[in-house]
């Protein structure tokens, strides 16, 4: 059997070197240039997300757009015997279902202070870290630089919610979230 000499083919005209920046860079883009995911809290309250802007070319003017997410958790909850809990806790739990209110907000390079304000229409759906080479996205997390993903819900009737099989990906990355979470007195007021 013939051995490969990899060295003589790696230097060959620059084609290693070559190689293993695409692979570098690549590598890179799977990763994300974001920030190390965080859980959701189980006690958050509400959930404000806001993308990086993006740059729209419309009729020959440029606009920018910002996406801007408010999340409510709900009873709601789906359960799932396929995915693999996060720990020990959340799989007695099951996911947490959240009302989602999108927002889009849209303004023109030369205007930037008087967006206009475009509303989508709400949905109920679980929240998820979107990462590029992981065949699933991370259930209850995010992170600035990584999109996020909902996947949306029917509820109603019991405490089960179900996934539609629908997503919503962001097309912009995070640039910032705020958690909020129950003060002490809050929950302690709720279980008397």
């Amino acid at each position: 059997m013939k051995k490969w000499n990899w060295k003589k083919i790696l230097n060959w005209g620059g084609l290693g070197t070559l190689a293993l920046g695409a692979a570098w860079v690549a590598r890179k883009r799977r990763r994300g240039n974001g920030e190390k995911p965080v859980p959701v809290p189980d006690s958050a309250q509400r959930i404000e997300i806001v993308t990086e802007e993006r740059k729209n070319v419309l009729e020959g003017k440029t606009y920018h757009s910002r996406a801007h997410y408010r999340l409510e958790p709900t009873r709601f909850r789906v359960w799932s015997f396929l995915r693999q809990p996060e720990d020990d806790e959340s799989a007695h739990k099951g996911q947490r279902i959240y009302h989602v209110t999108p927002e889009v907000r849209v303004f023109p390079i030369d205007d930037p202070e008087n967006p206009s304000i475009v509303r989508e229409e709400r949905y109920y759906a679980t929240l998820h870290l979107y990462t590029e080479g992981r065949r699933d996205p991370i259930p209850s997390h995010l992170a600035r630089g990584h999109l996020v993903e909902f996947k949306k819900c029917h509820v109603g009737g019991s405490v089960n919610g179900v996934e539609t099989g629908e997503k919503v990906i962001s097309l912009a990355p995070v640039a910032r979230f705020e958690v909020g979470e129950e003060s002490p007195q809050e929950k302690a007021s709720q279980q008397h």
